[in-house]
């Protein structure tokens, strides 16, 4: 039987886990039965990864003011999906249902959602439904 990773590793914090994705060196194969994720080294060749920018903008909404950006995978840079709201409290309201939505997603996504008010994050979550989760600022 082949070996398909030289290594497997593992981590238990999401914060580490997005790091360790963002560094392209190694593939995410899941949660084990401690909640631990479970990582293949070196990373495969051959993945197919597709990166497709969903752009939302309400009408008399100004680009940079008020943004939900949701990023999936962690090597890119660029956003799956970026909503422009028309003011502080939409995006609120906005960033709440995504976060929410994906905390109780039924796959195990990692997920990481900004809110950005007048180009500075004042709010992210970063998690895996079911599981590790950080918020910024602690307690929003």
């Amino acid at each position: 039987m082949e070996r398909v990773y030289r290594e497997i590793g593992y981590c238990s914090d999401v914060g580490t886990l997005w790091r360790k994705l963002k560094s392209r060196q190694c593939d995410w194969l899941g949660i084990d039965e401690n909640g631990n994720y479970r990582l293949g080294y070196p990373k495969r060749q051959g993945g197919v990864t597709e990166s497709l920018l969903i752009q939302a903008s309400r009408e008399g909404a100004v680009v940079g003011a008020h943004t939900v950006r949701i990023y999936d995978d962690p090597a890119e840079s660029t956003p799956a999906f970026n909503d422009v709201l028309l003011d502080e409290e939409s995006a609120k309201a906005e960033f709440d249902r995504i976060v929410q939505e994906r905390r109780t997603s039924p796959n195990h996504r990692l997920s990481r959602v900004q809110r950005i008010e007048e180009g500075v994050i004042v709010q992210e979550w970063l998690g895996v439904a079911g599981h590790h989760e950080k918020l910024y600022p602690e307690g929003s």
